[in-house]
């Protein structure tokens, strides 16, 4: 459930989504929203009462060119912009 839930949130929102769940259940997941359905996860962690440490790479400043529309590249790295999505300044 938080991983449909996470992978719709960082299209929603356009940025890169963190889930850590240490619980009963657990799983953790990182997700961005690439183009590319295989690089959407940046990683991932399956069942319940699992201990991890993780560090991952994060694209913020690929992000933030794409937010601002900089990005110049004919192929599209990242899910096209939400509608209606404004920066706020």
């Amino acid at each position: 459930m938080f991983e449909s839930l996470a992978v719709s949130l960082s299209r929603t929102i356009f940025c890169n989504v963190i889930v850590c769940n240490t619980g009963y259940y657990g799983g953790s997941l990182v997700v961005s929203p690439f183009y590319d359905a295989p690089k959407r996860i940046g990683y991932a962690i399956d069942g319940g009462k699992l201990f991890s440490a993780q560090c991952v790479q994060l694209p913020v400043r690929g992000l933030d060119e794409a937010m601002r529309e900089r990005d110049s590249k004919s192929e599209p790295i990242y899910k096209h912009l939400p509608p209606g999505f404004n920066l706020g300044f």
